[in-house]
């Protein structure tokens, strides 16, 4: 008889409802931080939990935080370093740009 043996697999025998005010959170691992989170916010370089105030590097002083290294050469600066026209023809249209931004006109002229 096929048809009593159909679904007997798929008997629960034993059912158990779950708390529906019952949620894990996640403290904070900053000092003196009491803040949860009800999600885990994991670091991925240090991996401690952290609330979102604090997620990032430099927000928890993380250990593993690396300081970027400066991109320009000898140590100057951007500012120090002079930035030139790139061809003539452009230093030539700059120079008359310039020349017309303090130009004064005749002022009886409308």
């Amino acid at each position: 008889m096929a048809e009593l043996d159909i679904g007997r697999h798929c008997r629960v025998t034993v059912i158990e409802r779950l708390k529906s005010d019952t949620h894990t959170s996640y403290p904070c691992s900053f000092k003196d931080c009491a803040e949860r989170e009800l999600v885990p916010v994991m670091c991925p370089y240090c991996e401690k939990n952290f609330c979102l105030r604090h997620r990032h590097q430099s927000d928890h002083e993380c250990e593993e935080l690396e300081i970027p290294k400066s991109h320009s050469k000898r140590g100057e600066t951007a500012s120090k370093r002079r930035k030139g026209a790139k061809n003539s023809e452009t230093a030539a249209k700059v120079a008359l740009m310039k020349l017309k931004m303090h130009a004064n006109g005749d002022k009886s002229l409308p």
